[in-house]
């Protein structure tokens, strides 16, 4: 297996030094200054989690809460600037929307060479189907925060990866501010989430974007957010009488998809940089509370593993660390996408632990991996 990079065991080094660097180690006041990281000085924040992109502008909205909740959700917009559109685009695009330019087929090189569990997990991922939309719409994605549905809330903690993708593919990508547990337990996050995908798909004209190029990513927590949405808006077309949220494709980067504890990376790697195996067991705690048998442990919309089918399905891609707590587990859902017959490719980081998003200025990888996800994402909605 490839070493961890010694910046990165450099940067762990640093994080366990102090208590308030992993949440099985925080105490209240600890959690409620990381779900903002306000008390960070800006430059500060930048230089740890990355900076936003220079090619996009910015629109902070609150949008309608979700059903049972009176708070409404902070979503920022991210557009493309029209500079950073290939000419050709620039003429005919209004303001804050332009189409993309063509879409390769997928080509993009694994980042290793993939285990035998691994090759069989790969699908070849189709193009995307002709837009249904006008000349001057761009696709859209909804992108949700890492944190173990925890930390990280506040728009500023999330802007690096959001704001690539929405230049780098020239797209309209719309991060979601969802409530965090312990304050709002599961499936709070969940609720807000899909209220948004609900809100985005409704209003993509609006947005410059089209409805028919519907995206959904997510780093961890999010990409567990992700996967569940994809499943929940796959059974909702199927029941709806009238039109619901169609995800055309979902992209999961090192996702939570079950509530154990005991797999063979959750050991292996325990004390890997950035997620420890007990701060899996705090974040389990927060979210889902305490008991073990708790049926919410059991519940897809907090383990999307447990489904009772991954058919028909967006098509997927599963990006995961070789030195990840998460990475046997996100290594099974993409093994049951495969064997279900959802479209899946598989890419495993073999220096990465878990966080390249979260730590991007850390984490070389990160650049690579994002590279790989919009061009994933061009495959499929471009």
């Amino acid at each position: 297996m490839t070493a961890i990079p010694q910046r990165v065991r450099a940067w762990d080094w640093f994080m366990n030094r102090f208590r308030s660097m992993h949440i099985a180690t925080m105490n209240p006041a600890d959690i409620a200054h990381n779900q903002t990281m306000k008390h960070v000085p800006a430059p500060v924040r930048r230089v740890l989690f990355g900076a936003r992109d220079k090619r996009v502008t910015v629109d902070d909205r609150t949008i309608p809460p979700a059903p049972d909740s009176t708070s409404g959700i902070p979503i920022r917009v991210y557009r493309p600037r029209a500079s950073a559109l290939p000419l050709a685009l620039r003429a005919s695009a209004p303001s804050s929307a332009a189409s993309p330019a063509p879409s390769p087929r997928w080509s993009a090189r694994p980042a290793s060479a993939p285990s035998p569990a691994e090759s069989r997990a790969n699908s070849p991922i189709a193009p995307a189907p002709p837009s249904s939309a006008g000349a001057a719409t761009l696709p859209i994605a909804l992108y949700f925060h890492g944190g173990g549905w925890t930390l990280f809330g506040g728009l500023d903690m999330c802007d690096w990866l959001p704001s690539r993708v929405a230049a780098e593919l020239g797209a309209i990508v719309v991060a979601v501010d969802y409530r965090l547990a312990p304050q709002h337990p599961f499936p709070a996050a969940i609720d807000d989430s899909s209220a948004a995908l609900r809100w985005v798909y409704a209003n993509a004209a609006e947005l410059g974007g089209d409805p028919a190029r519907l995206a959904v990513f997510g780093d961890s927590a999010g990409g567990n957010i992700s996967a569940v949405l994809s499943q929940l808006a796959r059974d909702e077309s199927a029941a709806a009488a009238t039109p619901a949220p169609r995800i055309a494709a979902q992209a999961l980067i090192y996702p939570v998809t079950d509530t154990v504890l005991d797999d063979p990376s959750m050991i292996a790697n325990a004390h890997s940089p950035v997620l420890h195996r007990a701060d899996m067991a705090a974040f389990f705690d927060y979210y889902l509370g305490p008991d073990l048998s708790s049926p919410a442990r059991m519940d897809a919309r907090a383990a999307p593993l447990r489904a009772g089918s991954l058919a028909n399905l967006p098509p997927a891609l599963v990006q995961l660390g070789a030195h990840d707590v998460l990475h046997d587990q996100g290594l099974a859902y993409a093994n049951r996408l495969a064997a279900d017959g959802t479209e899946m490719l598989l890419i495993t980081y073999p220096e990465a632990p878990h966080g390249w998003v979260t730590y991007p200025t850390i984490m070389r990888v990160a650049t690579r991996a994002a590279d790989d996800l919009v061009t994933f994402l061009r495959t499929l909605v471009g």
